[in-house]
């Protein structure tokens, strides 16, 4: 089952999805669209889930709503008779069991994620060092990591270790007979590899959005970027805007947990399909950034989100936080360091942070407007030496949703 427990409220319904294998819980009333996009099986819907097109047909059973008039003018009663239904119009009332058939599988959506960059100076958080030790005599007793640690020493690095790096050290340091790559962040040794592994120095940066997640594998020794993937955020299924989910997660007792173990998963899909193109070891990564508005990075470290919900929708913080890969939740090395980046105020967050270390710079002396269009828009004005930020709901303009006319930016639409 897909992160969640089976501890779900009177409201949630559990709905399992084949051939794949997968269970979420969702509220009831959601579309099983909606349900789909939760489970990471979207369904096609060319028309933008209007119930004009009749493509998003899928085979269900168990306590659904009654046929709503699309369905019945696009579905034949031989259709019918099979169970067949439309994702964007039938919702779940109860259990239910749902097949999504080939056909009607949503085809990868089209998401911008790459544009204009500008030239950086490369200076890895992350160090991997291969290092060649003594062997310990009666004559050197010294504690295995001291031995290391003297090691680094030669460039500059007064090592410090946590408890579950030392209780492995003596274990790598004897197998690989002294000859390791010591991986490093800011003096502290997250990982000891046997060998020298010094070129494969990976990181990830992931932009979450509240509608669309990207994600990015670098080259953390060079700064190229070597993969870029991306894909819905399942928590549609929960709500379409910010306001919806905040609302959910007070009202629903695992409410919060559920937000966070759809992203999680939708972040690990999106680490294991970087990694697989690239043919890289996912335990290679150490060091993610995310970004994400307010409610998308509070969600992702599990804080409080209902305080964002009531006015003065203040954040539970807004500081950098730095984590443990295995603390976060990823599917990367236990040791990475995950960096949280800083959020502004309110719901201007850590994605317009990125934003303007990206494209604005402090030397600039012209006035100019960094403008981050999403289901969350946020804006950044630089002028006279200060910069000016503010926050807006974008989403039914420029993402597609709720939208009378159109469609998202899937295969079909206008470029």
């Amino acid at each position: 089952m897909r992160g969640q427990e089976n501890e779900a409220g009177t409201d949630l319904a559990r709905v399992k999805f084949e051939p794949d294998d997968i269970e979420v819980f969702v509220p009831k009333g959601t579309t099983i669209a909606k349900a789909a996009f939760a489970a990471g099986c979207g369904v096609e819907m060319p028309c933008g889930g209007m119930g004009t097109c009749g493509k998003c047909r899928v085979h269900a059973v168990g306590k659904l709503s009654e046929l709503d008039s699309s369905e019945k003018r696009l579905l034949s009663a031989e259709a019918l008779a099979e169970g067949m239904r439309l994702a964007c119009r039938a919702k779940i009332e109860g259990d239910a069991v749902v097949e999504v058939p080939v056909a009607s599988r949503s085809i990868v959506q089209k998401i911008l994620s790459g544009g204009i960059t500008r030239d950086v100076h490369v200076a890895p958080a992350v160090q991997k060092i291969y290092v060649e030790l003594p062997k310990p005599t009666l004559a050197d007793e010294r504690g295995e990591f001291e031995r290391l640690a003297a090691g680094l020493m030669m460039y500059d690095i007064e090592a410090q270790i946590g408890v579950p790096m030392a209780r492995d050290l003596p274990k790598i340091l004897r197998a690989a007979d002294y000859k390791v790559t010591a991986v490093v962040s800011e003096d502290w040794v997250i990982a000891v590899e046997p060998g020298n592994t010094a070129r494969h120095n990976y990181g990830v940066a992931f932009d979450i959005g509240s509608t669309t997640i990207a994600g990015y594998l670098i080259d953390v020794n060079t700064g190229h970027e070597l993969e870029v993937a991306s894909v819905m955020n399942p928590q549609m299924a929960y709500g379409d805007d910010l306001v919806s989910r905040i609302n959910f997660a007070m009202t629903e007792p695992r409410g919060l947990g559920m937000l966070r173990d759809s992203l999680l998963d939708a972040l690990n899909r999106v680490v294991r399909q970087l990694v697989e193109n690239q043919g890289v070891d996912q335990n290679s990564v150490y060091e993610v950034t995310i970004v994400g508005n307010t409610c998308m990075t509070h969600i992702f470290l599990g804080l409080d989100i209902t305080t964002l919900g009531v006015s003065p929708y203040v954040p539970t913080m807004c500081g950098q936080m730095t984590l443990r890969g295995e603390e976060a939740g990823l599917e990367v090395n236990s040791g990475a360091r995950v960096h949280v980046l800083p959020n502004v105020a309110g719901f201007v967050g850590s994605d317009l942070v990125g934003v303007v270390l990206s494209v604005l710079r402090e030397d600039d002396k012209r006035t100019r407007l960094a403008v981050d269009v999403g289901t969350n828009g946020e804006m950044a004005l630089q002028h006279n030496g200060r910069l000016y930020a503010c926050s807006a709901a974008a989403g039914p303009a420029f993402e597609g949703a709720r939208i009378t006319y159109g469609m998202r930016g899937s295969v079909g639409a206008i470029d």
